[in-house]
């Protein structure tokens, strides 16, 4: 997997199934902390998801990208809402609602839906 840290709150994720994990930062003040840690495990906990529902479809999921971004609440400090852009374009018009609906099922959004907003969204057209 690879993952493009773009900012202090913000990383990309592409290539998941590389078994290879890739890091890279646009700075050298940019550092994997657990706090991104946790939002990449999210993102590649949504891609499993998504990557069963496109099998079942007949639709490829080995190009879907990511980019997350999050931001954090005080007293105490912890994730207050996490975006997660989805990048899969060889999903179908059709089928874009329903991937949407698919990529809330992941383990970690079940287990923290209640007390962070995730907003996810599912394009299949690049940006």
């Amino acid at each position: 997997m690879k993952i493009k840290l773009s900012g202090d709150r913000q990383l990309e994720l592409s290539r998941f199934e590389e078994e290879e994990l890739d890091i890279t930062s646009k700075s050298p003040a940019l550092y994997f902390s657990a706090l991104a840690m946790f939002v990449a495990s999210l993102g590649r906990c949504t891609y499993a998801t998504l990557a069963v529902y496109g099998d079942r479809q007949d639709i490829d999921p080995e190009n879907i990208r990511m980019k997350l971004t999050w931001q954090f609440a005080e007293n105490p400090t912890r994730y207050e809402k996490i975006v997660m852009d989805i990048f899969w374009e060889q999903l179908p018009d059709s089928r874009i609602k329903a991937a949407q609906r698919v990529a809330h099922h992941c383990t970690i959004h079940n287990t923290i839906h209640d007390c962070v907003e995730i907003e996810t969204k599912v394009f299949n057209v690049p940006r």
